[in-house]
This record gives C-alpha cells, structure tokens and sequence, in this order.
C-alpha cells in the first residue's frame, strides 16, 4: 500500500512525495495543492508509516476517490479550478497566460537522486 500511495503521488503531481529520509521515516510529506481533498485523504491514508493504521488494498477500493462516477470527478475539477483561479478549459490563470505545469519545475537529475537531494 505504501508503494501504491508513492506512485499515486507521483503520477498526480510528477514529483516524490518525500524530499529526505527522515521525511520517508516519519511518513511527512507536502499535502499536493492541485488534487482534491479526498484525494488527499487518500494519500494520507496509504502514505501511513504505521502499517497496522495504513489503508487495506479494499479501503483503497472501496475509498470515495475511487468511486466517484465521471459526472462526480468532473464537477470537483470544475471547483478545484475555479479554487485556484483558473479558467477551466484554459490555460489562463489570475488573468495570465499560465505556463504547463511541467515547465515550471526544475527536473531532479540522477545524480541529485544519488545523492539524495530529491525534488
């Protein structure tokens, strides 16, 4: 499950969710701004450093982020859009052309990875 709410995280924001290893230990890691909150809820139910409190394989499956129907995901879209200011549809943002989010971050290269400065 750990493995899963990593890769979850990763997918949904294309970064690692932890920056050190006393991050990792602790199970501390930044809330992502641009998800919904259950979806963060279900980060943080994975993402649990104490395996007995961590998410089942069926709490995940049964957990409202993964159940929503088409109609349900579109509409939290909407209002997590029009939250952060953005026209939906659009790349305009607070009345600015916004940039794709991929060019606003610095890629980790592999050598920062190795030497574990990660993000």
């Amino acid at each position: 499950m750990w493995s899963l709410g990593v890769v979850l995280y990763s997918m949904l924001t294309s970064e690692f969710p932890f920056t050190t290893i006393g991050d990792i230990l602790k199970g501390k890691f930044k809330e992502p701004e641009n998800v919904t909150p259950q979806c963060v809820d279900l980060l943080q139910r994975v993402l649990r450093v104490e395996k007995e409190t961590r998410e089942t394989l069926q709490g995940v499956l049964d957990h409202p982020w993964i159940t929503m129907t088409s109609e349900e995901v579109e509409a939290e879209c909407k209002e997590l859009f029009l939250k952060k200011n953005v026209e939906f549809g659009g790349k305009i943002e607070n009345g600015v052309e916004a940039e794709e989010p991929s060019l606003k971050r610095r890629k980790t290269t592999s050598s920062e990875l190795v030497k574990g400065k990660m993000g």
